[in-house]
């Protein structure tokens, strides 16, 4: 092997004894790897914790979420079934008016307005009456 290549071998660490290397530098190579290898493992090891924290964190919003849903599911499918039997009942409403409207004659129609106007006239009636009686 050429210098430059057995030099750029030992400072990374793959000469060994049999080539000739230095001992000397070949462990300080191989406590510089070691060391390297460590300081890597270390920031794998911390990378990975802070992606499971990460990961954790997902999850419990994910699950918060799917409880969110799931509630404002229930409450839709409450408001669909309240909402379709007022629905129902306006029908049935509608329908009954519009078969009383369809009924009535000339003569209902003249009747309902004298039984209202008779019930206004006894309202104000009896409070002129009450009044008249509370200031005497």
């Amino acid at each position: 092997m050429d210098r430059s290549r057995k030099k750029n071998r030992n400072i990374l660490g793959f000469e060994d004894e049999n080539n000739g290397g230095n001992r000397f530098d070949r462990n300080g190579a191989d406590s510089n790897k070691v060391n390297s290898e460590q300081l890597f493992i270390q920031q794998n090891d911390q990378t990975i914790e802070g992606m499971n924290q990460k990961a954790n964190t997902l999850k419990r919003i994910v699950l918060d979420i799917e409880s969110q849903v799931q509630e404002s599911n229930n409450l839709l499918d409450r408001l669909e079934t309240d909402l379709s039997g007022a629905r129902a009942l306006l029908s049935n409403t509608m329908s009954k008016l519009s078969d009383l409207s369809r009924s009535a004659t000339n003569t209902h129609m003249l009747y309902l307005i004298i039984f209202v106007v008779f019930i206004f006239m006894l309202i104000w009636f009896l409070t002129t009456w009450t009044s008249k009686s509370n200031s005497v």
